[in-house]
């Protein structure tokens, strides 16, 4: 039997979607054969204390405990590559991408430069540094000059984010000079810097991979199309409730479906990301499809968009589960 320790909770802005991708996970490993698998809960506080099973753990005591760790850890060192070159230094097994991947693709811009290499489409985008408290001016005033800067190089309307994190958290759509001053700003208090892209209009998808997956080498789900809402954004709100509109397959066409597979599974393996990923994409009005970012951890919450995307093609919870699981430790018992 293989104790799989299921990380979630953290010090990230998403906790709370940690939390529940956690909960799946257990849930599905539940349901496995209990000779098999079993499921130890391991809880990291907002405050950065870990806790197997609703008791205070040691990194030694971890160890003896554990067999692998299933890292929900959404947003900052879960998925910045932190706790996974924590993990890799102490000889922890660990599923998901190794600290690499994981950091390159939590930075968006580098990302998306990544990508571009290979000939892949991405908007435009303008990098804010981060605000400087020493620089004698506020944080107000520094967000107007910057957006001043935009507004010179590029039209509108723009989609202010940061160059981290995850979860649409902090991503605003500005379409006027005194909005994009207003949205930097805003977006500044989410992480150190920031990106002010072009806004491409079109039909909004998301695709994801699974390595292995009915014995393809990057098996890739149906494309989902994400409806816009009066937000105009497929915003954090609607992405974990069920106000958020999605259809599976969507309206793409079978030329649209193909590209974006491919393109996912290209910026799933141009980037060195392992197990599972989902990229999001827009197709202009002129069929081009752009990327747009990566989630190298896909939240799996009830309303994520991988499970519906799984459940399209037949797959459990459960099944993707134990697949991912059986991948992670086949690897680790190669070495």
């Amino acid at each position: 039997m293989i104790r799989v320790g299921v990380m979630r909770g953290g010090m990230s802005d998403e906790y709370e979607v940690s939390l529940r991708t956690g909960a799946q996970v257990l849930e599905a490993i539940s349901r496995l054969p209990q000779d098999k698998y079993k499921a130890l809960d391991m809880l990291v506080t907002r405050n950065g204390d870990w806790h197997l099973n609703g008791l205070p753990v040691t990194l030694e005591k971890l160890k003896e405990s554990v067999d692998i760790v299933w890292n929900a850890l959404h947003g900052g060192s879960g998925e910045d590559g932190t706790l996974a070159s924590f993990l890799h230094r102490n000889g922890i097994p660990y599923t998901g991408s190794h600290a690499f991947p994981s950091a390159l693709a939590m930075e968006k811009n580098l990302a998306k430069k990544k990508v571009k290499m290979h000939g892949i489409k991405v908007p435009q985008d303008y990098i804010v540094n981060p605000y400087d408290t020493a620089s004698g001016i506020s944080i107000s005033d520094y967000a107007t000059e910057q957006a001043g800067y935009v507004f010179r190089s590029a039209p509108p309307p723009w989609i202010v984010k940061p160059v981290s994190g995850g979860s649409s958290l902090g991503i605003v759509l500005a379409r006027t000079l005194p909005e994009l001053g207003r949205a930097i700003s805003k977006a500044l208090s989410y992480g150190d810097a920031l990106i002010v892209e072009e806004f491409i209009e079109g039909k909004e998808a998301t695709a994801g991979v699974v390595e292995g997956l009915r014995g393809e080498e990057l098996y890739a789900l149906v494309p989902i199309e994400i409806l816009k809402d009066k937000k105009e954004m497929y915003d954090y709100f609607q992405k974990y409730s069920l106000s958020g509109r999605t259809v599976v397959g969507g309206s793409f066409t079978a030329r649209e479906k193909e590209m974006l597979q491919v393109l996912a599974r290209s910026v799933h393996q141009l980037l060195g990301l392992r197990h599972y990923s989902r990229s999001d994409f827009v197709i202009n009005p002129r069929g081009e499809v752009y990327f747009i970012e990566v989630n190298s951890l896909p939240g799996l919450t009830e309303h994520s968009l991988v499970p519906q995307a799984l459940s399209a093609v037949g797959v459990s919870m459960s099944q993707f589960v134990e697949h991912v699981l059986d991948q992670a430790v086949s690897e680790y018992s190669a070495v």
